[in-house]
């Protein structure tokens, strides 16, 4: 198995897994205070986006490499004390994680933002799929969950893809 690049795909493989339960988990990100900054970024016009998801997922083994060769390295958004700004501006002071972001073609706020969109909408959409959620909480971009709904296979082949 490969070794997992951040914390962030270990929440994403738990958001697509049918064994999670999408419904706490939005409820948690909601918490943390997550959804504000969702509801801003879309409000922002920053969207998912063929280009900026595919991206997301090419970063994620590059990552894995900067971890690997640098332990002490955490490219993981923490959800309960980061938003996607300090996210970002935590990437960007580690010059080996922006320079995987970047080969990956990602400026760290975009990566931040990607991370944080992806795994909002996933989570709804997850929870809604289950019947857990009739609406969607408040600060999760609506154009965001239907782009996971449309590019969800897609979206869990990559995921297949990095579990090795």
């Amino acid at each position: 198995m490969k070794p997992a690049p951040v914390l962030f795909l270990v929440l994403l493989l738990a958001a697509c897994s049918p064994a999670s339960s999408p419904a706490q988990a939005t409820q948690s990100a909601a918490a943390t205070g997550n959804a504000a900054a969702s509801t801003q970024a879309e409000e922002a016009g920053f969207l998912l986006t063929r280009g900026n998801v595919d991206a997301f997922f090419n970063a994620q083994p590059l990552l894995a490499a900067a971890v690997e060769d640098d332990p002490s390295l955490d490219p993981a958004m923490d959800l309960s004390e980061e938003d996607a700004a300090a996210f970002a501006a935590r990437l960007e002071a580690s010059p080996a994680l922006r320079g995987a972001i970047a080969r990956a073609g990602l400026s760290t706020h975009d990566y931040a933002r990607t991370s944080e969109q992806l795994l909002g909408a996933l989570m709804a959409q997850g929870a809604m799929d289950a019947g857990l959620l009739q609406d969607l909480p408040e600060g999760i971009s609506r154009r965001n969950v239907e782009f996971v709904r449309t590019h969800r296979a897609e979206i869990d082949a990559r995921v297949q893809a990095l579990r090795g």
